[in-house]
């Protein structure tokens, strides 16, 4: 874990405003049963139920993430809080990975990863709406047009404006590339360009 990353993963959990929970939290089903399949002894059973639960609990601790280094702590994280021998006997495989850091915690780096991924997505959210198309490009593309299909030439409606360069292919929202269309050509083009949807 980087410097860097230790900054953001102390920081994050102060912000009162976001809060991960363990909806947050990504869940590789299918790899989890697959994982309790091949295993074939109590022991390699116990080593990963350890391992699985140290990482459950890291989602939430302070800051999320980390773990405590103290020893009674990882054995109730581990989910085995009163059976030191096992826990003594299986320390080592259910903590690799994971690494002391200079603020006294454990931290493993694909944990890391996962949780600085669940607060970005959740401290900046990828929009996907687009933004309304400004006021004035619109009524510049309605007195250009008027209310006439520029695809059919239809010239009853409902009308839409539709983006010649659709929006999904980073199309602007600019008088030159919107055009007023008929709502089954702008239901038909849907993200083509006019010579993808002509031919």
């Amino acid at each position: 874990m980087s410097a860097q990353d230790g900054r953001r993963l102390q920081a994050a959990p102060y912000r009162e405003e976001v809060v991960l929970s363990y909806r947050d939290m990504p869940t590789p089903a299918a790899d989890v049963v697959k994982s309790l399949m091949d295993i074939e002894t109590e022991d390699e059973r116990q080593v990963w139920t350890a391992a699985f639960a140290l990482r459950c609990s890291a989602w939430s601790e302070h800051p999320t993430g980390s773990l405590p280094s103290d020893e009674r702590a990882l054995m109730r994280a581990a989910g085995f809080p009163k059976q030191k021998r096992v826990w003594e006997r299986i320390r080592e495989r259910a903590l690799a990975g994971w690494s002391l850091h200079s603020d006294g915690r454990l931290y493993h780096p694909e944990v890391t990863e996962i949780v600085l991924a669940a607060w970005d997505d959740l401290l900046f959210p990828k929009s996907t709406t687009r933004p309304a198309i400004p006021l004035h490009v619109r009524r510049a593309v309605w007195d250009r047009d008027g209310e006439c299909c520029a695809y059919c030439g239809a010239t009853s409606g409902p009308f839409a404006l539709d983006h010649i360069t659709p929006w999904s292919r980073g199309g602007p929202d600019t008088v030159e590339n919107l055009t007023v269309s008929c709502r089954p050509c702008n239901s038909s083009k849907s993200d083509k360009t006019p010579e993808e949807w002509l031919s």
